[in-house]
């Protein structure tokens, strides 16, 4: 009885074990993924630089005659043909640079970003204020968070992408703008949305990959552990008949060592041969357990 309640407590002990270790990795499981690493902040910090870097230049060729070279046109158009100024330029790192924070704060920089967009498009001086950074934070966003969170920045997106004003003179132009903003930023939220997608399709992959492996692993530890059980049975049958063959030949040897030594000898030398038989067929059965195993 003792040692059932001390063999009781031993399993009562390393369950609680188990449980306190299980409870402490998942506790800190979210903290390590959600914490970014220097690698990272220098990975969005490139990002916002690259995208600000994009905006300078569809900024400078959109706003001098290297795309549009027809003068007439660009005076029709009321397409300006100078460079442009620091307030331009200024703007547009409003619209770019926070996305440094595109991660940790996925909703604050997209309101971020389209509220510089919104309030700097008006006073462009005739220059169209790019739309990459508004592209990026809800690409984004729809890659970090649900689909619902990316139906609605999708939908704030592009309805600021439609009533955001347009510094240019003409309306067709600036309708032109504005439905060329509207699609990138659709087409933006989906590439999200598709990234997000893939990605957790790779991890259910990844995931249904480790449980199979897990189940084979299971399936050859249990066909092992049945093949164990088999051989000790089958130990065990030998053992048992060579036992009882050894005890038939000592006893007989024992009734007959006084009337007939010569028959004792055989008996016994019967005895020590099945034993030695015995001995040979376990060694043979473990062997076996090796090989299998193996």
């Amino acid at each position: 009885m003792k040692n059932t309640m001390h063999t009781l407590r031993q399993r009562f002990s390393s369950f609680s074990d188990d449980v306190q270790q299980r409870r402490f990795l998942d506790a800190a499981r979210p903290a390590e993924e959600d914490a970014l690493r220097a690698s990272d902040w220098v990975v969005d910090a490139g990002i916002a630089l690259i995208a600000f870097l994009f905006g300078c230049g569809q900024l400078f060729l959109a706003s001098t005659s290297v795309i549009y070279v027809d003068g007439p046109f660009r005076e029709m158009a009321g397409l300006v043909n100078i460079v442009p100024n620091m307030y331009a330029y200024g703007a547009l790192a409003f619209t770019t640079l926070p996305l440094v924070l595109r991660r940790v704060a996925p909703w604050p920089t997209l309101a971020i970003v389209l509220a510089c967009f919104f309030f700097s498009s008006g006073y462009m001086s005739g220059f169209a204020l790019s739309a990459i950074g508004p592209m990026v934070a809800v690409c984004s966003l729809s890659y970090l968070l649900d689909r619902r969170h990316a139906v609605v920045a999708g939908l704030l997106t592009a309805t600021v992408m439609l009533l955001a004003p347009t510094p240019l003179p003409s309306e067709t132009l600036a309708t032109v703008m504005r439905t060329q903003n509207l699609i990138f930023v659709v087409a933006a939220a989906l590439a999200g949305f598709a990234l997000r997608t893939y990605r957790a399709y790779m991890a259910e992959t990844h995931r249904r990959l480790e449980e199979a492996e897990r189940s084979r692993e299971e399936l050859a530890a249990r066909r092992v552990a049945e093949e164990r059980v088999r051989i000790a049975r089958d130990v065990h049958d030998i053992t048992a008949h060579s036992l009882s063959a050894v005890s038939i030949q000592a006893a007989a040897a024992e009734r007959l060592v006084d009337r007939d030594p010569a028959a004792a000898k055989l008996a016994i030398a019967a005895a020590r041969t099945t034993a030695k038989d015995a001995l040979e067929d376990d060694a043979a059965a473990a062997s076996n357990v090796t090989v299998n195993l193996v």
